[in-house]
């Protein structure tokens, strides 16, 4: 990610760049992209349908664009630090305060499962991402 990889995550894939993901009195270490921790709760934090209006720069999504989806989580972000978050949420809970759609360097974590039919660009905009961050690197044979 601090190479500028681009990188999508939703939901579990959020957690899993989280530094650590905390259950009761354990707690383990996680990919450590994003500077956030996860709490697992016992009850959602967020069920139902979301709908994102993007408000700001990320690698992915046009400022301006409605995004669809949906949201099951029975945790929550603990933060460490001021987060940059891309969408506003006039429906569903996200990260809370109205807000989803973390983007640290060209990395884009929600809570929000898309609903992918409704932005169809979602898929070619992530490989033109991906094939151009390969561009700036050196490839020796066929790894990276």
């Amino acid at each position: 990610a601090k190479h500028e990889l681009p990188i999508y995550a939703e939901c579990g894939g959020m957690m899993y760049l989280s530094r650590r993901i905390a259950w009761g009195e354990r707690s383990a270490e996680m990919v450590g992209v994003l500077p956030c921790e996860i709490e697992m709760t016992n009850k959602p934090q967020g069920h139902g349908y979301v709908v994102a209006q993007v408000d700001k720069e990320n690698p992915f999504f046009p400022k301006g664009r409605t995004l669809r989806g949906h949201e099951f989580h029975n945790s929550r972000m603990v933060m460490s630090e001021a987060l940059s978050t891309a969408y506003h949420l006039s429906r569903g809970n996200g990260l809370g305060d109205g807000r989803d759609g973390i983007v640290v360097h060209n990395v884009l974590a929600s809570y929000t499962h898309l609903h992918v039919g409704g932005a169809a660009d979602w898929a070619r905009n992530l490989v033109q991402r991906a094939q151009a961050y390969r561009q700036t690197c050196k490839v020796v044979g066929n790894k990276l």
